[in-house]
């Protein structure tokens, strides 16, 4: 099998050869502009022979600048095209005598015509696919007055918000949010989602965007990451704009308040958030973990956003009640012709309470056991970050770009929970637990990234060198106190320890590659990365000493000592096909690593040296036939380490019930993915197609291992490698206007199919598991009236091979209206009704739920610049957090506190120093990709 890959690599690199020896050696340059001189981007530009067919194509850079390579002599005609713009036709006559033909600026002018005829239609599209990006239109969405961007994102089709306020588009973690292409708040996406105003926002542009590197190279490096470009109405465009706004509430005196300030233009933005509320509208992400997390319920695994039922009211989804204070500037700048120049900072801080109720059955060989239990948490949060990145472009030839960025937090928390665990599901309680821990801890994370690149002469040929290292600490301190009682036999075991951890963590990567053009679109590249992590994680261990009442007796038991070193090296070559159309790279690397591990508990140390190949394919398609049709597909592969904790083996006993051990026989695992994509819009139907696909599987992953003592009821889980972890999933969305225009349908869906593997008492258990979730969504809008109505189906099933598990399953259906109406003399009014039953759930977490919000709005001042709003959330008290989550080790329901009903008054201003007379050009282009040779 190796062979034949090896084969059919260098068959396709041989082919590429030919067609690279057979190619002229003319050169084409430009620059591409709209009528006020400002620079177009993303600019289609063809060149065309006698007969149409085309002999070259690619699009513009950010500075409207294109390169056509190895062109043969001839007659053809160039063709430069820009949505909403004439295209611009000329003749040209290429000879063997001049080997680099530069042209003057092409000029395009707006199409007056084409911009008639959609101020004619009268409704802007939903959704609408422009090559590889998904383009949503701000005011298809209307949301509540003062709404944050974080509102309006929930609306749009094919996006989710879990409670963290991470967003999935279309099945993809968005990693940051950008203005008119430019960073913004980059080394934190939630300061915009929670504190840009939504009624600023025109377009949301959602794209796979390809890191710093491979837009230097036209190679992708595998760090695609995907974004969203948020495009500024044009009236917002020249001068400053902002909202502020301030509440107050009953009962348990509410309140909010938020105030941004920005200013955006086509050269330079910055922007200035402020804000703080108690109704759970963190406006920022901590980077310290909850003291919860380090003993959650789900079996040693991290709760995630799927299963999870209710999640609306105050306009959020956290779990507890928060209280949250943020303050942060972003700034952006072009450095005229040469670069761009962009930082960003924020301080926080966030104070949570948490009270939750769960039930887990834990999985066992012998007999499954349920605890019940019970939770009060708190945590007190500071976080700050900043960020800088420097793009210089010295010459027309070389690219510079340095982005460091740094991040800090303290965080302090405490917990007390009690439980009982019972044989099957009640008949003999086996133990009852208790337990009150305390926590203070100090996070950093520091990165500095550097690329470099280099064209070699003037044949597109490109050196380039792309450095990263980071450093991050976690250092933490705490008080675990915790009484065991056994039913069985009466004993009762007490834990009263204080434990120190520190953990330092170096990471670098470097790698270099070369880019070599073969002609007719046709490129080579070879690329060396070397990669390493460094670990030094430190944990003691002490015993309270009666007679004293000190922490000072160091037990050896529970104290370790790691040092970790990961170290991968990357030999990788490619081959590429690019034309205006299609997008290919096919190619193959090599992944040599070695995992050396050393670590001492007591007197005892033992070091672990493995060395690992890995060798798989790499394939990146991009397929536009045009510009309103593309088709994607990625297949990228990476290996990662097992982490500090999975690799120590000294026993955490923190939780008497669950005891984690570590392994430091881990192996090095290899995760595969592959990713699809298609798109469409038809023009004539105004509707949009989007369907998306991901399938992963991963080679020695890291799995838990559970132990369970029927003497005592403890369970102790260490971790062990296995192949067969995989997942697969399907889903998209169908937007589409109904005759007449006014009224519009939209289609959900998301499903997955997922096998997860477990070894409970030595028996491999594998938990396969389904999730479907469908939603279809009639929306209506005419005049002062919005209105939509949505009904969601959403189906869980699990299975265990294991013979004594059962199979579980759930159904969770809803509806929610959701209304907006305009209504005379400048009154509002808003209102959200939902109603959502299940079916599956245990009785006590199985409650049918009613939510209703709404709110009545006062709209006066000039230009309607300020907002009176009265609004009651939960009005029936109805709401609740309720969550299922199942692995291979267990299954298990979460029930967690909520603000409950509250009425809140608040007072709103927007204002806009100028107003626009801006033109379809004001608007800046983004550059999503581009072709170097």
């Amino acid at each position: 099998m190796v062979n034949y890959r090896l084969r059919l690599s260098l068959f396709c690199l041989l082919m590429g050869l030919a067609f690279g020896l057979s190619a002229g050696n003319i050169n084409i340059r430009g620059r591409v502009l709209d009528e006020s001189k400002q620079s177009l981007p993303q600019a289609s530009v063809r060149l065309l022979r006698p007969n149409g067919q085309t002999q070259a194509g690619i699009s513009t850079d950010t500075s409207g600048r294109f390169s056509l390579f190895k062109l043969p002599a001839g007659r053809y005609t160039l063709e430069v095209s820009f949505i909403g713009f004439i295209t611009h036709k000329q003749e040209l006559s290429l000879t063997e005598h001049k080997n680099t033909l530069l042209l003057n600026d092409i000029i395009l002018h707006e199409d007056k015509k084409t911009l008639q005829e959609i101020t004619v239609v009268g409704k802007a599209n939903e959704v609408v696919v422009k090559g590889d990006t998904l383009e949503y239109n701000a005011g298809s969405y209307r949301t509540s007055e003062g709404a944050a961007l974080e509102e309006l994102v929930k609306k749009l089709p094919g996006a989710e918000i879990n409670e963290a306020g991470q967003i999935t588009i279309n099945g993809k973690n968005i990693s940051k949010i950008m203005v008119d292409g430019k960073r913004f708040f980059e080394s934190d996406p939630k300061v915009a989602l929670k504190n840009l105003p939504a009624d600023a926002i025109d377009k949301i542009q959602v794209l796979d965007r390809e890191s710093d590197a491979s837009r230097m190279t036209g190679f992708s490096d595998g760090d695609e990451e995907t974004v969203i470009n948020l495009t500024i109405k044009k009236s917002n465009k020249r001068g400053l704009f902002g909202t502020a706004y301030a509440g107050t509430g009953v009962p348990n005196r509410r309140y909010e308040a938020n105030a941004t300030l920005n200013r955006f233009s086509d050269s330079s933005q910055w922007s200035i958030v402020a804000g703080a509320n108690n109704t759970n509208n963190s406006g920022f992400s901590d980077i310290t973990s909850d003291l919860g997390l380090m003993n959650n319920i789900f079996g040693g695994n991290t709760r995630g956003p799927r299963g999870a039922r209710g999640a609306s009211g105050g306009g959020n989804s956290n779990d507890g009640i928060s209280t949250s204070k943020v303050l942060g500037g972003n700034l952006g700048y072009t450095l005229g012709k040469q670069g761009e120049l962009s930082s960003g900072a924020f301080i926080g801080n966030s104070d949570k309470l948490k009270e939750s109720a769960y039930e887990r059955t834990d999985i066992i060989a012998s007999g499954n056991t349920t605890e019940r239990g019970r939770s009060v948490e708190h945590n007190d949060k500071y976080n700050t970050g900043a960020n800088l990145r420097l793009e210089w472009k010295p010459t027309d030839k070389t690219t510079l770009i340095v982005a460091p960025n740094v991040n800090y937090g303290i965080g302090a928390g405490n917990k007390t929970s009690s439980s009982t665990t019972f044989r099957g599901q009640g008949t003999e309680t086996i133990n009852t637990s208790s337990l009150k821990q305390s926590m203070d801890s100090k996070v950093s994370n520091s990165r500095i990234h550097i690329d470099l690149s280099q064209k070699l002469g003037n044949k597109g040929r490109t050196l380039a060198l792309s450095l990263l290292a980071g450093i991050n600490t976690d250092d933490a301190t705490g008080v675990y106190q915790s009484t065991l009682t056994n039913h069985l036999d009466g004993q009762i075991t007490d834990i009263d320890q204080y434990l120190e951890t520190k953990t330092n963590k170096i990471n670098y990567r470097a790698r270099i590659s070369y880019v070599e053009p073969l002609g007719r679109g046709f490129a080579l590249q070879g690329q060396y990365q070397i990669k390493g992590e460094e670990v030094k994680s430190d944990r003691v261990a002490r015993e309270k000493q009666v007679a004293t009442g000190l922490y000072d007796l160091v037990n050896p038991e529970y104290s370790n000592e790691l040092r970790s070193h990961f170290l991968s090296h990357r030999i990788g070559l490619a081959l590429k096909k690019a034309t205006d159309k299609l997008d290919v790279t096919a190619g193959i690397n090599l992944d040599p690593s070695h995992l050396s591990n050393y670590t001492k508990i007591g007197r005892e140390d033992r070091q672990i040296n493995q060395s690992v190949l890995n060798y798989s394919p790499t394939f990146r398609l991009r397929y536009t036939p045009r510009k309103a049709l593309s088709l994607n597909l990625d297949y990228r592969g990476r290996s990662f380490q097992p982490s500090s904790d999975q690799l120590a083996p000294v026993r955490d006993k923190t939780n008497q019930l669950v005891v984690y051990e570590g392994n430091p026989n881990l192996k090095t695992a290899y995760m595969h993915n592959l990713f699809g994509r298609f798109s469409q819009f038809n023009p004539s139907s105004q509707s949009s197609l989007n369907i998306f696909a991901h399938l992963q599987y991963i080679q020695n992953d890291i799995v838990s291992r559970t132990r369970y003592n029927p003497a005592t009821g403890v369970r102790t889980i260490s971790y062990t490698n296995a192949d067969g972890n995989a997942r697969v999933g399907l889903g998209g969305f169908y937007t589409t206007p109904l005759p007449g225009k006014r009224f519009s349908l939209r289609i959900n869906s998301f499903n997955s199919l997922s096998n997860q593997i477990g070894f409970v008492d030595e028996e491999r258990n594998d938990a396969r598991s389904i999730r479907l979730n469908e939603s279809l969504t009639l929306a209506y809008r005419h005049a002062g009236l919005d209105s939509s109505i949505k009904g969601t189906w959403a189906y869980y099933n699990v299975w265990n091979t294991l013979p004594q598990t059962a199979q579980q399953s759930t159904q969770d259906y809803r509806i929610d209206w959701d209304t907006n109406v305009k209504l005379p003399l400048g009154f509002s009014l808003e209102a959200l009704l939902a109603y959502r039953t299940s079916s599956g759930y245990t009785s006590s977490y199985d409650r049918d739920q009613t939510l209703i919000n709404i709110g009545l709005s006062y709209t006066f001042l000039k230009n309607n610049s300020a907002t009176i709003r009265l609004k009651s959330y939960d009005v029936l008290a109805q709401q609740n957090n309720i969550y299922r989550e199942s692995n291979a080790l267990s299954s298990s329901m979460l029930e967690t506190n909520t603000l409950g009903r509250y009425v809140m008054l608040h007072f709103i201003y927007r204002f806009n120093q100028f107003t626009g007379n801006a033109s379809v050009s004001d608007m800046k282009r983004f550059d999503s990709r581009r072709h170097p040779f």
